[in-house]
């Protein structure tokens, strides 16, 4: 648990990453994504609770954190010193780590021509910064690489070319990654393994292909309808009823009750549980939606209470 004052940044959220596992993490805004990669770098301390990478806790800032997790942020001029050349950039883990390694080899794993090294931050283009943002969190060949948002500040044809490149480094299988992004269709393009946050806590997690096929949760059916799709140029989604809770307002029952057309009485006092089978869960009372149901109208109630 994460806790700013009275407010749960992140309460009860339990994952675990496999080796070679792309995860994706997705959530509107403030719903605890950030501070989540921010609590696995040592960055956010915990108020209850412990993070582990490789089987080692994880407490603060550590030295030698990041030969076992990388960081790529979302904006990449941001993320790079501008007083600094690229390959100064780049090799700035080797360098406190005491290692020595190509860092043109580096570049070029990333698609960047070695020559790049020299230049400064902005004497490069956004994609060609994130380039090398990408290259610099994989110096130290870590087991874990969280991304943030990694292609939000770039041009279209920009963020082709970065889901390009992690959709090819993810494959060689070496890595684990996090994806974390409001893109739902580059989650679905990118990952293996879905959780999906609201107010910070994990309301539906399972592999990919089964959440977006058949979500459970009414939170992660309304996220998906809101996506934009070729089906659905032109249209608007259907708004969300009611007004979503406040983070530092302690809740009883379901967070997500107040803006659920399907709430029941057991939604405002009782907390909901895990339910689901075949590594495809939810906390909802509720089977939500049956495979087959229409714009996720039908629903089997599975709570005595109700």
């Amino acid at each position: 648990m994460v806790a700013f004052g009275r407010t749960r940044a992140l309460d009860g959220v339990s994952l675990r990453v496999e080796p070679g596992e792309t995860l994706g993490i997705v959530g509107e805004s403030g719903c605890g994504k950030t501070t989540l990669a921010r609590v696995v770098l040592g960055l956010q301390p915990l108020a209850s609770g412990e993070v582990r990478v490789d089987g080692r806790p994880v407490k603060g800032v550590a030295r030698g954190q990041a030969a076992q997790v990388g960081m790529v942020w979302q904006d990449p001029f941001a993320s790079l010193d501008p007083r600094w050349k690229i390959r100064d950039s780049v090799a700035e883990p080797q360098r406190l780590a005491g290692q020595v390694s190509s860092v043109e080899g580096l570049l070029s794993q990333v698609g960047l021509d070695p020559s790049l090294g020299d230049r400064y931050p902005h004497e490069l283009s956004g994609g060609q910064r994130q380039r090398a943002a990408i290259a610099r969190a994989l110096a130290l060949r870590p087991g874990l690489v969280l991304l943030d948002e990694p292609t939000a500040a770039l041009d279209l044809s920009m963020q082709a070319q970065i889901l390009n490149l992690i959709s090819e480094l993810r494959r060689s299988g070496e890595t684990s990654f996090v994806f974390i992004s409001h893109d739902l269709a580059t989650v679905r393009y990118l990952t293996n393994r879905v959780a999906v946050l609201y107010l910070g806590k994990v309301v539906e997690s399972g592999p990919t292909e089964a959440v977006f096929a058949h979500p459970k949760h009414p939170y992660t059916s309304a996220l998906i309808a809101a996506s934009p799709s070729i089906e659905t140029i032109g249209k608007l989604p259907p708004p969300v009823q009611g007004e979503a809770l406040l983070a530092e307002n302690k809740t009883i029952g379901c967070r997500y009750a107040s803006r659920c057309q399907f709430r029941d009485a057991v939604c405002e006092r009782q907390e909901p549980e895990w339910r689901g089978e075949q590594s495809h869960f939810a906390a909802c009372h509720f089977v939500f939606p049956l495979p087959g149901s229409e714009d996720g109208k039908s629903l089997t109630k599975t709570n005595s209470d109700v």
